[in-house]
């Protein structure tokens, strides 16, 4: 049987964005600062085992089409991570490939 695993950054006071999400401010302004331990160069070694550990388990990933919309340029218009992308939208799309892996806009079951 598979795992799944629910891994997100969040603050200590509960947010995992700053405030006025958008296309000028994918994460809010200054919400990048959640998140720059894991996308940023590492302070020592323990660091860079905990972000290698996270990215060589993901199987997939599954993103809302907000999270794909605002976030896939900056990616450098690939996956998020090496793995197969799940987009769950309303708004179906063909299957995209990408330099890392695919993205696939799931739209069965929605209403």
């Amino acid at each position: 049987m598979g795992m799944i695993v629910l891994n997100v950054s969040i603050s200590l006071d509960g947010f995992m964005a700053g405030p006025n999400v958008g296309i000028e401010y994918p994460m809010g302004e200054r919400g990048e600062r959640l998140h720059t331990w894991l996308f940023n160069s590492h302070s020592n070694d323990v660091e860079s085992a905990v972000v290698k550990q996270i990215s060589s388990r993901i199987g997939a990933v599954i993103l809302g089409r907000r999270t794909f919309d605002i976030g896939f340029s900056l990616w450098g218009e690939q996956t998020p991570y090496p793995a197969p992308t799940f987009v769950v939208t309303h708004r179906a799309k063909d299957i995209l490939p990408t330099a890392n892996g695919t993205v696939t806009f799931v739209t069965d079951g929605l209403r």
